[in-house]
């Protein structure tokens, strides 16, 4: 294993059989690029889409995963789909029982400050698992999930688009927004499209 340190967060490159869930988000799809960027064996990426949001974030990553390949030349991946009829927290611990991969690496984020948020007035289902005052352990379940952006949040990761140079060519096909009733683009209002302006300072009807 060898350890990677992209804007003063260090990232473990593990070696072996490797997975990681990829949304479409910012997140996640940056992860997906570092993976990408310093892997030679096989990567397994994992998307749940489900029937209720109309799995309006196929396309997305595909275009990430898409773009990913083209920065990265590496080709050495293979994409699972998980359908389902409505994506909860319990989803992605599914692949955990894949016999495909000892290790999954997944992009969650810590929330932005509570005095930031609190701002909104806009429901969020994530603030116990990104709870901001919390320092997260990086890996859990008998060290096979493993959470490399846990004690960051999304400024960071903008940070580390800019160190990347990224927020021109990955990061606009990356996806944010929870708002059922659109798919495509962002709504600008739900509370992830706040978070994703928040932390990259851009007009997310733009985005």
């Amino acid at each position: 294993m060898k350890t990677i340190t992209v804007s003063n967060t260090e990232i473990d490159i593990h070696e072996g059989k490797i997975g990681i869930c990829a949304s479409g988000g910012v997140d996640s799809s940056l992860l997906l690029y570092i993976l990408m960027s310093h892997l030679s064996i096989p990567l397994h990426i994992f998307t749940c889409t489900s029937k209720k949001k109309n799995f309006s974030n196929l396309k997305v990553i595909t275009n990430v995963i898409k773009k990913c390949i083209d920065l990265t030349d590496n080709k050495n991946i293979f994409h699972h789909i998980h359908y389902v009829e409505e994506q909860n927290e319990n989803n992605m611990y599914l692949f955990s029982h894949f016999s495909l991969v000892k290790i999954l690496y997944t992009g969650i984020t810590r929330n932005p400050p509570i005095e930031v948020t609190e701002t909104w007035n806009q429901p969020n289902t994530e603030h116990e698992e990104r709870n901001p005052n919390i320092n997260r352990d990086l890996y859990h379940r008998n060290n096979t999930f493993y959470t490399p952006f846990h004690r960051v949040n999304k400024k960071v990761i903008y940070e580390m688009y800019k160190e990347l140079n990224l927020l021109d060519s990955l990061y606009p096909l990356t996806r944010s927004c929870e708002n059922q009733d659109l798919l495509e683009g962002h709504c600008g209002e739900c509370w992830w499209c706040k978070e994703r302006s928040w932390a990259f300072d851009i007009d997310n009807s733009n985005s």
